[in-house]
């Protein structure tokens, strides 16, 4: 997936790209993949921004921004990348192998987790399939400060995430956000399949993420009018979650988006 609005090419000039090399590679079925790479030159950001991949086409950058994985504490970028056939970018993406290269922009942006600093306020998150990575680079950071001891940590608000997909393979982080729940005070984790007929060994929360929110968000004890939400994928996730949250009334102005869809 690659966020909403992105543009389709750039031309290539040597300082507005680096290199970064593929230090690492996990294949997930067909189409998802997961990826670190080291640039060449250190690229600061803060958890819920993204960086822009790109490879060489001739003289342009096909190129597409990407929210990172990885905390801002760690040495290395991870991004967790869906492949379309028909895309301009993940086909030859999805062809780099681990110890291969891409380009990446030099500078992170994006303000979609601004303001969310720590847990000082009940919060939900609600993402599909690669829509967890911004929410897994807060949650690591989150980690780190709680094993410095921090009391913004100590002292957390409750913080829910819910994570869908067509079936459990696609959530995969999925062990990793069971042991942040396990660990990270107040930190509830809810993976859910919306095709459990396809997997019967599943056993876990079954539906789309907008059809079990508002019953996790009651179960949680969050307060409609002070909770944040906070949504990052299918657009069409993204649309159906904010009219359920007016209809719940927490206030519009609560409800953060991040859209993603598929590469055209």
């Amino acid at each position: 997936m690659v966020l909403v609005g992105t543009p389709r090419s750039a031309a290539a000039t040597g300082p507005k790209h680096v290199r970064a090399a593929i230090s690492y590679r996990r294949d997930i079925g067909n189409e998802l993949w997961v990826v670190r790479v080291r640039p060449e030159v250190p690229i600061p950001f803060v958890p819920g921004q993204y960086a822009t991949l790109a490879v060489r086409d001739g003289d342009r950058m096909i190129e597409r921004p990407y929210s990172m994985v990885s905390a801002p504490h760690e040495e290395e970028l991870e991004f967790f990348l869906e492949r379309v056939d028909s895309g301009a970018l993940t086909p030859q993406l999805y062809d780099v192998p681990e110890g291969g290269e891409v380009w990446i922009r030099p500078r992170a942006k994006g303000l979609f987790l601004r303001g969310l600093s720590g847990f000082d306020a009940p919060r939900m998150l609600v993402a599909t399939v690669t829509g967890i990575a911004p929410f897994l680079s807060f949650i690591r950071h989150m980690g780190m400060l709680a094993a410095k001891g921090e009391d913004s940590v100590e002292d957390a608000q409750p913080l829910l995430v819910l994570h869908g997909a067509s079936n459990s393979l696609d959530l995969v982080y999925q062990e990793e956000m069971e042991h942040w729940a396990a660990t990270l005070p107040n930190l509830a984790y809810v993976p859910t399949v919306s095709r459990p007929w396809a997997e019967p060994s599943w056993t876990g929360e079954v539906g789309r993420v907008e059809d079990i929110a508002r019953k996790y968000l009651d179960q949680a004890g969050l307060e409609h009018a002070a909770v944040e939400i906070f949504l990052c994928g299918n657009p069409q996730m993204v649309d159906k979650m904010r009219q359920l949250m007016v209809r719940a009334m927490v206030p519009d102005s609560h409800v953060k988006e991040e859209q993603y869809w598929r590469e055209d």
